[in-house]
């Protein structure tokens, strides 16, 4: 009995590692795709983590792109000076990998944690 709690930890241990990596995986792709559009790598960094959580129809370095690219264009406008939610990228990924796992589990109450992930 112990030995196969140890092994469902151990399952859903390395769920939340790959789930991470994925999400750090993507958003250097999306940083390199801002700097790609002339921004610098540092800007592009802070306002990733400035647009908050992302959602679309596209894929997810796609949308991660558009929200952060979208905030860059109206940053003049709205003279935006509000702090950063995330004080660096893993942090964030956390955050999304975590916000994710609730809505699954919102819209599945039984489902377990480890299947949410």
């Amino acid at each position: 009995m112990v030995d196969d709690n140890i092994s469902d930890h151990a399952d859903e241990e390395s769920l939340v590692i790959s789930d991470r990596e994925k999400g750090r995986r993507n958003k250097r792709i999306a940083v390199k795709r801002i700097v790609n559009c002339g921004y610098s790598e540092e800007i592009a960094k802070t306002f990733i983590l400035k647009s908050g959580l992302y959602h679309g129809s596209k894929d997810v370095v796609s949308n991660i792109v558009d929200g952060a690219l979208a905030l860059l264009s109206r940053k003049k406008v709205l003279n935006i000076g509000r702090p950063v939610v995330f004080a660096d990228l893993p942090s964030l990924v956390d955050y999304t990998l975590m916000e994710m796992v609730c809505v699954m589990r919102e819209v599945k109450p039984a489902l377990p944690v480890v299947e949410a992930m």
